[in-house]
């Protein structure tokens, strides 16, 4: 099993027939793991530079071109929202990201951060977590051998 796999598997109930969000999707690796159990998958990044060929010939996948901290998607447009192996490289506009990343996000939908990657965790511990406590939103947090998954729900009164 490659190791995207164990991440799809893990967020089974949330992937499986929903309107799924990638943003930050170098490669789109999670992105084109998805759309076997996706109804559809959109992903962006601010290029194209280390997307897989592969991408853009997966059925029900859609890439763009587009910034994180200024999403063209309009209020509740998915189900589900997935950082995977990106929040390294977001860091610096973290909040903002995940303000989006909750504004696109349905009001029964949910948004996840994954990462397998060592630089991920320590930013997930030292920026994320005190972030969400902050901005005071529901979060709950697990880790399995390879991934660290941390799950944000929207508040039922607004974002």
């Amino acid at each position: 099993m490659k190791r995207v796999e164990t991440a799809i598997s893990r967020l089974m109930p949330d992937i499986d027939g929903k309107r799924v969000l990638e943003p930050a999707c170098g490669c789109a690796e999670f992105s084109i793991a998805a759309t076997a159990h996706a109804a559809e998958v959109v992903c962006f990044d601010l290029d194209d530079q280390r997307l897989n060929p592969e991408a853009t010939h997966t059925e029900r996948l859609r890439f763009e071109i587009m910034d994180a901290t200024a999403m063209r998607f309009p209020d509740g447009s998915f189900d589900t929202v997935v950082l995977y192996n990106a929040i390294g490289h977001l860091a610096h506009i973290a909040e903002p990201v995940l303000w989006e990343c909750l504004r696109v996000v349905n009001t029964t939908g949910v948004a996840w951060v994954v990462s397998s990657f060592r630089m991920d965790k320590a930013v997930i511990q030292e920026t994320l977590l005190p972030l969400l406590d902050h901005m005071e939103l529901s979060y709950s947090t697990q880790e399995d051998s390879v991934y660290t998954y941390v799950q944000i729900r929207r508040k039922t009164n607004g974002i």
